[in-house]
């Protein structure tokens, strides 16, 4: 994956968790699998990575959830948004 250098921050609806990175990796894609139909409540979800070197928590600490063997998810306690999708078996 190629590395993007760009300013990005972000966060949860009600305001409690903030983040922002300063590089996005080109892998956007559209996941349309059971389990992330069920955490976003829709029947697609995009998503695209940040270098975990880069990625920093301005405000709050998003909650986890493991959804399964090889993923946690997480979001904001609070108001429920989703807020990351985290392959574990690539932690290793």
């Amino acid at each position: 994956m190629r590395r993007i250098d760009i300013e990005v921050s972000g966060g949860c609806q009600c305001g409690a968790v903030r983040y922002h990175s300063t590089a996005m990796l080109d892998n956007a894609h559209i996941c349309h699998c059971r389990m992330c139909q069920k955490a976003v409540g829709n029947i697609f979800v995009s998503l695209v990575a940040a270098p975990k070197d880069t990625l920093v928590w301005t405000r709050g600490t998003p909650a986890t959830w493991r959804s399964s063997e090889h993923v946690e998810r997480g979001f904001c306690a609070n108001c429920g948004t989703p807020l990351f999708y985290n392959d574990v078996t690539n932690d290793r």
